[in-house]
Formats: C-alpha cells, structure tokens, sequence
C-alpha cells in the first residue's frame, strides 16, 4: 500500500497557494495582528488546506462552467496564483477582488462565480495553527 502524506502549502496548485497566501496577508492585517504574529504558509491545519482545496476546486468548476474554456485554457489568459489572490479577497469583500485584475467579460464571470462564497472566519487556535471557525457556502446546486 503506498504511503499517504499529508498535505503541506508546497502540495497545493498555484491557485491554492495564491489563495491560501492571500488569507495571510488579510488576516494577519486584520482587527488582532498580534495573533498572527510568526504565522505563515507552515501554520496551516489540516482541515484548513483540506478545505483551501476544496473551496478552490467548487470555485474552478463554476469559473469552468461560467465561461467556455477549459481550466488549462483559463490559466493561459490568468495567472493561477493571481486570480487565486483575488478570488480570497473578493469573498471576503475586502474591496480589491477579481475586479482588479481587468478581464472584461471573463472577470464579470469569475465574479458571478465568487459571488455565492460568502466570507471565510479564521482563527489561530492553541497550537498556533490556522483554522477555518465559520464558512458559508451558497446552497447553489451549480457548484
């Protein structure tokens, strides 16, 4: 049987980590920058890179099916780490999202598409991990 590994911040795709770094950056500039002090790309918790994927992967799908290109077609007119930043700060309405990337048509889709993610509630927990504490997740059967 092989062995299974856990999965780091270096195993995630470009976008992941775009938008895994994007998390960071806002949060340890939010309301308790002290908490995040020394908490970077290695603090994250499992769960927390299980569920970075996932949301990434349900977005990716509605960015697909909202645009007809494939995701490899996609990312050859958008830098995956790119819109992985924008599309984190664009769900927590942060003010600066996709927009910001000036894609005409494509970036009013990928907005359509980030538009049923509501925001994201992270916490540092004991062990100085990053965790996910609250999330919604529009009921849409299209993602």
């Amino acid at each position: 049987m092989p062995e299974t590994h856990p999965l780091n911040y270096r195993g995630l795709s470009p976008f992941e980590q775009g938008y895994a770094d994007a998390l960071i950056d806002n949060e340890s500039n939010g309301d308790h920058p002290e908490l995040w002090e020394g908490i970077g790309v290695d603090d994250f918790s499992q769960e927390a890179l299980d569920r970075i994927g996932q949301d990434c992967r349900k977005f990716m799908r509605a960015a697909v099916r909202a645009w007809p290109l494939s995701e490899e077609e996609m990312f050859s007119l958008i830098d995956a780490y790119d819109l992985g930043r924008h599309f984190y700060l664009e769900r927590q309405c942060t003010g600066v999202g996709i927009n910001e990337m000036a894609l005409d048509d494509l970036g009013d889709r990928l907005i359509r598409a980030a538009a049923v993610f509501d925001w994201v509630v992270v916490e540092i927990d004991g062990d100085r991990k990053i965790r996910f504490v609250g999330q919604k997740l529009s009921e849409d059967p299209a993602i």
